[in-house]
């Protein structure tokens, strides 16, 4: 199927009469309120120069090496099809193609596969104000334009059964995902403005996609970076320490049920309005009928539920086990890969173990960054000050730069070889990076602590264990309130603050005061004895 430009206009109700009586009330409602906004704005600038001479300084998550990156951004064709895979699905992918006459030369290719649509639909005249014009993605159109800057080729394709593409979800990260992952990689390969050398990136979902498809040990996958990747759903994220998680897997399963019915615009968060902005995912083709009948075969997808007596080994929706969704399956296909990888999560995120599972298989071609960040690096989070702000790290940057590296065509066999294992981890507190070449850092000390019934104490010597028991009346619990980084998978960005820690009426036991600095260092690890 060709390609096709301008996907905005094949949603039907993109009328005449629409746009005149959009483009009346805007413009009536900006006669009315201008003297309103002219007056907020004589009070607003005013007062933020002010609150922003008298604010304290705020420490920064940026890397230490990283300088400010300000480009303009770069030039470049958006175009949509679809790709037929060898068992008859039509895939949805989106195009990026740099236009700079500097990259008029083949070019490696970078590929992310989305379970939450690989570009949206606005309707006019909203479109005119976000991506030149073009469809776009919230977190990934950023990522894209850097990417295109750096002379790559960028193609987001919807997974089967999701967003534009035709099939069915059977259950998350599915075989046949991983199979229509190389088919489209073999697609890339053969194009004419290819060069054979392919990346992968993604977040979250995307991220896991990606690190199944370097376990396929395609010959054109030269790079990888899961930023944010789930190594173990169970452990990771819906049961962790055996405990459903009950706010992500029900928030998650709302959204991929509005969005498989390409019902986005429906979402409760969106209070009504959505339909005001939003027409959906990016069609495929010209064709009005491919997107409803694509639609149409996701009425059967997969759907997450919670059982209260969930483990490892029950048998869910689609006769599928939690063990079933762990990346462990193809640990040893990922030993034997050559693929260097970028793993990269937050301090505030609940990936932090699945990046470090990950550099732990071949330390020796993995790289891991952990920022104090939350799902997507959207927020930074400062326990000393307790406030949130906007990342400032680029992240892009540090991506793009990961690609440079690894997927150029002057990557020559000795500058590969110079790549080292690292770990480079935000010290929360005194806000600095630092790096390690294994974790625990080689100079990490381990300290054990008991607990102690004679005044709920934290002991470090096990003969002052004060044997006893403790009686805690739950009726009387709170919730610690605010946004805490399991709900911030969901709620990236939603202040991340526990504005209730001391009102919760949880059982805490206390250490005594330590007489020199500690830097704590990964997780606290409970465990109990019987």
């Amino acid at each position: 199927m060709k390609p096709a430009m301008n996907m905005h206009e094949v949603y039907p109700r993109n009328t005449l009469i629409w746009k005149v009586a959009t483009g009346t009330v805007l413009f009536g409602s900006a006669v009315l309120l201008f003297p309103l906004l002219l007056c907020a704005l004589v009070v607003y600038i005013p007062y933020k120069k002010i609150k922003a001479a008298l604010a304290r300084p705020q420490p920064s998550d940026r890397f230490d090496y990283q300088a400010s990156n300000v480009t303009t951004p770069p030039l470049y064709t958006m175009t949509s099809q679809y790709i037929t895979t060898t068992d008859g699905t039509r895939i949805a992918i989106d195009l990026y193609l740099p236009t700079d006459s500097i990259c008029a030369s083949p070019r490696a290719c970078i590929l992310t596969q989305t379970r939450y649509f690989r570009s949206i639909s606005l309707r006019w005249p909203w479109r005119l104000l976000a991506n030149q014009g073009r469809p776009f993605s919230f977190l990934h159109t950023r990522y894209y334009e850097g990417m295109l800057g750096a002379g790559y080729a960028v193609v987001a394709m919807d997974i089967r059964g999701t967003g534009a593409s035709f099939g069915t979800v059977l259950h998350p990260w599915h075989v046949l995902e991983r199979q229509d992952s190389v088919d489209v990689i073999d697609w890339i390969t053969r194009q004419p403005w290819s060069n054979g050398r392919v990346g992968l990136w993604g977040m979250s979902y995307e991220a896991t996609a990606a690190y199944l498809t370097v376990s396929t040990h395609h010959p054109a996958i030269k790079a990888c970076v899961p930023m944010y990747m789930f190594y173990d759903m169970y452990s990771d994220i819906a049961s962790p320490g055996g405990i459903a998680q009950h706010f992500f897997t029900l928030k998650w399963a709302e959204l991929t049920a509005y969005l498989d019915r390409n019902a986005m615009s429906d979402l409760p968060a969106m209070m009504g309005l959505g339909r005001l902005f939003f027409q959906g995912v990016t069609p495929a083709s010209r064709d009005w009928d491919d997107l409803v009948c694509a639609v149409a075969e996701h009425e059967t997808n997969w759907k997450a539920e919670i059982h209260p007596s969930l483990n490892r080994d029950s048998h869910t929706n689609g006769n599928i086990t939690p063990g079933d969704l762990s990346l462990s399956h193809v640990r040893h296909a990922m030993e034997m890969s050559t693929v260097p990888m970028l793993y990269y999560t937050g301090w505030y995120d609940q990936t932090v173990r699945s990046s470090l599972q990950g550099f732990s298989l071949v330390p020796q071609r993995s790289q891991v960054v952990i920022g104090p960040w939350n799902h997507s690096g959207v927020q930074f989070y400062n326990p000393v000050t307790q406030i949130h702000q906007r990342s400032a790290c680029d992240h892009v940057n540090r991506v793009v730069s990961f690609f440079r590296h690894h997927l150029n065509d002057d990557v020559t066999a000795c500058s590969a070889a110079t790549f080292t294992g690292s770990i480079e981890y935000f010290t929360l507190g005194d806000n600095t990076w630092r790096v390690a070449t294994s974790w625990p850092p080689p100079h990490a000390t381990r300290h054990d602590f008991f607990l102690s019934m004679n005044d709920r104490a934290l002991v470090t010597d096990v003969r002052a264990i004060q044997p006893g028991s403790c009686t805690w009346n739950v009726e009387y619990q709170r919730d610690l309130g605010g946004v805490s980084r399991w709900q911030a998978t969901i709620d990236v960005y939603e202040p991340m603050q526990y504005h209730g820690w001391h009102a919760a009426n949880h059982v805490v036991f206390t250490s005594l005061p330590f007489d020199h600095s500690v830097t704590v260092q990964y997780y606290l690890c409970l465990r109990w004895n019987h």
